[in-house]
């Protein structure tokens, strides 16, 4: 039988994995293990078996030809069951687990069988020690106990292997970590003879690791070498550790570290040797050292003081140098309430702020500037860095490191070299300041220490086992060196073989890298890279070890501009730097050669006051007012900053400005003063300008016949106006502040002006009303522009003029037009109607010499009608009063009806109109005028292009947008008439007599029938020839579309297919039944909102469909509109008592179906649409409701509270939400909706502003401010009709 599985089965399969020892070579311990078995229980057969998933395997075995078994017929997989005995069969055929085991059953098969586990310390059992016969025998105890004896030795083989495998695989680990450090380590013992040394002994002093081993110190660098490190070694073989710096005969400088090397009992036993190569960093200090001597007064020395801070307790340590930064004396230690103390208190929020920020893990270092007050009083702006190096049991924040340097001294820079020096002592310390980074042999990273974390700001959790190096390596970089390697060994190299190439082929490389950091930052980094070796000498990896240089780089770099800097200050500044004596000479003992053009004298005739003191040239009323400022501001050791008129030599007067300060020495005595003095007189001059310019602009605003007017840009609040803008509305100005804001506050109302003014800087002109004091509306024409002031705040200058006048003298065009042509039509049809009589023959036969001149007066007439006509037409759409019934068009149909009505035009002309492609989309357009737009488009087409040509028609949709064309082959559209195209009147000249035709209205009625179908209208010039003009609709509304879906039924297939067109140009859905048959089964495959029903059908009276509708629940009260050539009077008592049921006699109209067929769809609608309405105001929720009733109806809740309980017991199609009610937040029922009616549309109509995080939570925002309620009501009906 199979051997149920242990337990731990998962734990014992992973420990057998992690062991490594399945399918490896026979091993000579285990060999006498099992040998030792057999000899003592006198089997033929042993082995020592180790039970994988699916198989026991052998490691060693006696009498067996096979390696491994199916677990399925293991013996040893009953074995493991019993972790802490032995398994002893005498005779298996008579064992129930074992009677049916193949390796029992067959001759010669398995009777006696003996099993040690092999069990080891974490409780997991591997397999078994082993012994087999063939024959059925007994053992004695002491076979058994010498057996569970071998058993044990086996499991201690089995965790010696495994732990001198991890040993020697971290050994190879640590050579490689040794060999490839970026520092010298050697080890001597007390005789100081070389025990061991890496690779850095050969690549900087030549040493062969080998050969320097065995060798004394002496022996290896030399005697001298020897006696200047001997009474460092000494003092380290006392135990201390001991750091000096070495300075060999090659110019080199090594930061030599000792270490000791101690045994159990605290004996040194041998030393070792750590050096870093601080070369570089040396003559760094060296040059910054020369640099400081040369800065003098101008460039200061850094300081640079440390700190740590216990942040559980409060206590905090500083270095001598944080004390003097701040000119106080060292303390041992102090409290945190020190730095809070000394710390400006404008500050420290800001700083709390920020190590809050830290503490919580947000950020990975406290980073901050603030000013502490220095013991003299003033304050030093400090540039605090520091970082939690350790955390409590419970993740707080414990100890905490950092520094604290003025930010203007240059020491900062020596920090940061001391800063790059501790980096490569950390190395072997901690790793922290070092990255090593290894990778498999794809280049997938497998180690990522501390320092690189630190460096890239990447965690080991993102990048083991995910990325590769590349991730963080510059690509131009990397394809560069990629390019030049394959140049080099004339092949591809590319991708991460770029970083590790040399490493293959045994070669170390070292050499400067990018480094992009996760937060974007760029750091040089010096890396060395080498292949990770077994011991087979078969690469199994990489490992970088890379030294952030970024410092470096910078330092080099700052220091030349540095000394760039000061070389070319002198030179460059614009003005005179001197150092003088605080006597009443103002004695130079230092003036730069810029005083010549400030002066008219030389340098060297003021210094010492050689030739003219500086005080003389000081206009003596000015020395009266600068003199004691300056005096002043040196006592309290403050800058002074004055301006004064100096005497030119050519006895002009030059305006100056000074900037000093005093120099003291250790005892607080003034030395000299030095200082900076410039030419202002420029700025003065200016000033004056600018102070008369802004009288004029003064003069201009306060007299200018137009109203001037400065708002507010965020808000739109009133802040001045000019004395035109008061009379302009008949208030006087103290009460114009407060009644502005209420009526002319045209800068928040206009939304599209402040549209303008954010995108382009200015809007209009436009034109609003005001209101007068009296009452009376003030039209006037605005324009604007946006301004800021001289605090940086945005303001709208706006200019209003006032047009009454010009709106009188329309009125009265507009009024004078109407009348004419109103007057005229009459008279011009008596007209029109004779002359058709007279040239129709009706009145008699015409004599031919007369033919000619009634066919002028006629075609007169008719374009006098027709600019009669258009007069009237453009009359209306100006005054508003022309109808428009939009309803939903096919624009294929509305274009070849175009096409079809004005093709004889068209012909008289020589033209053809053509619809040369289209896509089909609905609009909502008004059919008549739309057609009367295409009239006036096709007309001028036909008549400004040549005979023969061809008028292209088309329609385009995109996105959302229908687009139709016209395209003609004319001469195009002059540049100077596209402005005025669509003016009233407007024709342009043209050299063909019949282009002068037309009234020169009909672009101008275009363009307002288009606009008013919320449509846009425009043109442009074809390449070779030719104009095309387009009209742009929006695309009928998914939503609009979603009209009911109607079952027609109807036998007829021409009544059938008549109805269900008409129905499809409305938008609506359809099918046909032409039997009671069919329009039962269609009633169960689909729902339908309506039935159109024929009562005489094939299979029954129709009739019948009723009592079958009425049975069915969502067909109670489904609308039924009967199509019949029956009377309804004959039918009274047969149909009595059905509900939303009309009638319709054939033949039918198209209008009277449809407009039945909405009012019972509507009556159906309001009765199933529900408006919850949120509003504390009653008057206002019973105004809203009274209007609400045509197609909905409504509840209303004052408060949050009720409104959450109609929530929870009632389903509503729509909610209305207020913000501000008592009990809270009309938002606070968002997250309820949401819960209990996720799908219900909400409106938000209030006086209150959303942010847009609040607006994308809802489906429309509202002012109630900004909208009227027939706007309101229109918006809530496309509302419903997209949930239906």
């Amino acid at each position: 039988m199979r051997a149920a599985l242990p337990p731990n089965e998962t734990e014992r399969l992973a420990t057998l994995h992690a062991l490594n020892i399945l399918d490896t070579a026979p091993e000579a311990a285990f060999d006498a293990l099992v040998q030792l078995a057999s000899y003592i229980c006198q089997t033929p057969c042993a082995v020592l078996t180790l039970v994988d998933k699916d198989r026991q395997w052998f490691k060693t075995k006696i009498g067996f030809d096979h390696h491994q078994t199916h677990r399925d017929i293991s013996f040893c997989a009953h074995s493991i069951l019993q972790p802490n005995e032995l398994t002893y069969v005498s005779d298996a055929t008579q064992d129930p687990r074992f009677a049916d085991n193949p390796d029992v059953t067959k001759p010669d098969g398995i009777r006696m069988y003996a099993g040690a586990p092999l069990t080891l310390s974490n409780g997991v059992v591997l397999g078994t020690l082993c012994v087999v016969d063939s024959k059925v025998r007994e053992l004695t105890a002491e076979q058994r106990q010498s057996l569970a004896l071998l058993g044990l030795q086996a499991v201690q083989l089995l965790e010696a292997r495994q732990k001198a495998e991890q040993h020697y695989k971290q050994q190879r680990t640590l050579e490689t970590v040794i060999n490839h450090a970026p520092v010298l380590l050697g080890q001597v013992d007390t005789h100081f003879r070389y025990i061991f040394c890496n690779r850095k002994y050969q690549e900087w002093f030549g040493v062969v690791p080998q050969v320097a081993v065995g060798k004394t110190i002496a022996e290896v660098f030399g005697e001298d070498a020897f006696l200047h490190a001997k009474p460092s070694l000494e003092l380290c073989l006392a135990g201390e550790t001991v750091n000096f710096q070495a300075k060999p005969a090659n110019g080199q400088i090594f930061d030599v570290n000792f270490v000791p090397q101690k045994n159990r009992r605290g004996q040194v036993e041998s030393i070792i040797i750590i050096a870093a190569n601080v070369t570089e960093v040396h003559l760094q200090q060296i040059q910054l050292k020369q640099e400081h001597d040369r800065m003098d007064a101008i460039i200061n020395g850094s300081n640079l003081g440390t700190w740590e801070w216990n942040i559980q307790t409060g206590t905090t340590i500083y270095n001598a140098r944080w004390f003097e930064l701040l000119g106080m004396s060292q303390q041992t230690t102090t409290s945190i309430d020190l730095w809070a103390s000394l710390l400006h208190p404008d500050d420290l929020r800001q700083s709390k702020q920020i190590l809050a920020q830290h503490f919580s893990k947000a950020t990975p270092y406290y980073d901050t500037k603030f000013r502490m007050k220095h013991q003299n009083g003033h304050w030093v702006w400090i540039h605090a860095i520091g970082k939690v190096m350790n955390w409590t049991a419970d993740d707080q924040p414990l100890l905490m490191f950092g520094i604290h340097s003025d930010v203007t001294e240059a020491a900062e820079k020596a920090a940061e070299i001391l800063e790059t020096r501790s980096w490569l002592q950390a190395m072997i310390d901690s790793s922290t300041e070092v990255a090593l980074i290894s990778t498999d042999q794809q280049g997938i990273i497998r180690l990522f220490n501390t320092g690189a974390e630190r460096m890239l700001g990447y965690s080991a959790d993102e990048l083991v086992g995910k990325h590769s190096p590349a991730l963080f390596h510059d690509p131009a970089e990397v394809e560069t060196q990629g390019e030049l390697l394959s140049k080099k060994y004339k092949q591809s190299i590319q991708g991460f073989d770029v970083f590790v190439h040399q490493a293959r082929q045994g070669q170390n490389e070292t050499r400067q890298w990018t480094y992009l950091c996760k937060n974007g930052d760029r750091k040089q980094v010096r890396l060395s890279v080498s292949a990770m070796r077994d011991e087979h000498n078969a690469i199994r990896g990489f490992l970088g070890v890379a030294i952030d240089i970024t410092q470096l780089e910078h330092l080099n770099h700052a220091l030349l501009m540095s000394e760039q800097r000061y070389r070319s200050m002198l030179d460059n500044l614009p003005g005179v730097v001197y150092r003088c004596r605080n006597d009443e000479h103002w004695t130079m003992l230092f003036i730069s050669d810029e005083v010549f053009a400030l002066t008219g004298y030389q340098a060297q005739q003021l210094i010492r006051s050689k030739e003219i003191s500086f005080a003389q040239l000081n206009h003596p009323e000015d020395m009266q007012h600068t003199n004691p400022l300056v005096q002043q501001a040196l006592a309290k050791r403050q800058r002074f900053n004055v301006e004064y008129r100096l005497r030119h030599k050519d006895g002009s007067l030059r305006w100056v400005q000074e900037l000093g300060q005093g120099v003291y020495d250790e005892k607080g005595e003034l030395l000299y003063i030095d200082g900076f003095i410039w030419d202002v007189t420029l700025q003065h001059e200016a000033q004056l300008a600018l102070t008369a310019s802004e009288q004029k602009l003064s003069s201009l605003y306060q007299m200018a016949p137009l109203a001037i007017t400065l708002n507010r840009f965020t808000d739109g609040a009133f802040i001045e106006a000019n004395p035109e803008f008061y009379r302009m509305l008949g208030y006087p100005p103290p009460a114009v502040a407060v009644e502005a804001q209420k009526k002319a506050d045209y800068t928040v109302q206009a939304e599209h002006a402040m549209l303008q003014l954010q995108q382009q800087g200015r809007y209009g002109p436009l034109e609003q009303e005001l209101q007068h004091q009296d009452g009376h509306v003030v039209p006037v024409s605005v324009t604007g522009v946006l301004i800021k002031n001289n605090e940086g705040e945005q303001q709208i200058w706006s200019i209003l003029q006032d047009i009454t006048e010009r709106r009188r003298i329309e009125q009265m065009k507009n009024q004078f037009v109407s009348m004419v042509s109103h007057e005229l039509r009459t008279p011009l049809t008596s007209i029109s109607g004779s002359l058709a009589l007279i040239t129709g023959g009706v009145l008699g036969a015409v004599p031919p010499a007369m033919v000619p001149m009634l066919e002028i007066a006629k075609d007169n007439s008719s374009r006098l009608s027709q600019l009669i006509n258009d007069l009237l037409d453009i009359d209306k759409l100006v005054a508003g009063k022309m109808h428009f019934e939009l309803k939903l068009c096919l624009i294929s149909d509305l274009l070849q009806k175009a096409v079809q009505i004005n093709q004889p035009y068209a012909t008289k002309y020589g033209v053809k109109l053509k619809i040369c492609g289209q896509q089909d989309a609905l609009v909502m357009v008004d059919a008549m005028r739309f057609q009367q737009i295409m009239a006036n488009l096709l007309s001028n087409a036909a008549k400004f292009s040549p005979s023969g040509s061809v008028v292209k028609v088309r329609s385009v949709l995109k996105d959302t947008v229908v687009r139709v064309e016209v395209e003609d082959e004319g001469p195009g559209i002059s540049e100077e008439f596209k402005a005025h195209i669509f003016e009233k009147f407007s024709q342009a000249d043209g050299a063909d007599s019949r282009q002068s035709e037309g009234t020169g209205l009909g672009l101008a009625i275009v363009k307002e029938l288009t606009e008013h179908m919320a449509g846009q209208v425009g043109f442009y010039n074809l390449p070779v020839k030719g104009s095309c003009f387009y009209l742009n609709f929006p695309q009928a509304q998914q939503a609009s579309l979603k009209q009911p879906k109607i079952l027609v039924v109807e036998d007829d297939p021409h009544a059938a297919a008549f109805i269900m067109q008409l129905l499809h140009t409305q938008g609506y859905q359809s099918d046909n039944a032409a039997t009671l048959a069919e329009a039962v089964a269609a009633l169960d495959l689909d729902s339908y909102q309506g039935v159109t029903l024929d009562l005489n059908l094939p299979d029954g009276h129709g009739s019948a469909l009723f009592a079958e509708l009425r049975s069915r629940e969502a067909y109670q009260t489904t609308p039924v509109l009967i199509v019949s050539s029956e009377s309804r009077d004959n039918h009274t008592q047969l149909l009595g008592g059905i509900h939303a049921l009309d009638w319709l006699e054939k033949p039918i109209s198209p209008s009277s179906l449809l407009e039945k067929l909405d009012l019972l769809l509507r009556a159906k609608k309001n009765q199933e649409s529900k408006i919850l309405h949120v509003e504390d105001d009653p008057h206002l929720g019973q105004v809203l409701a009274l209007h609400l009733a045509d197609f909905a109806s409504s509840v209303q809740a004052t408060s949050v509270k009720s409104a959450t309980h109609l929530l929870r017991s009632q389903a509503f199609d729509l909610v209305i939400l207020d913000i501000g009610l008592p009990d809270g937040s009309g938002l606070e029922l968002l997250p309820e909706l949401a819960l209990h009616q996720p799908q219900t549309p909400v409106v938000i109509w209030s006086a209150q502003e959303l942010s847009p995080t609040q607006r994308h939570q809802v489906d429309l925002v509202l002012a109630k401010s900004r909208i009227d309620l027939p706007a309101l009501l229109q918006q809530l009906k496309n509302l419903l009709v997209q949930r239906g």
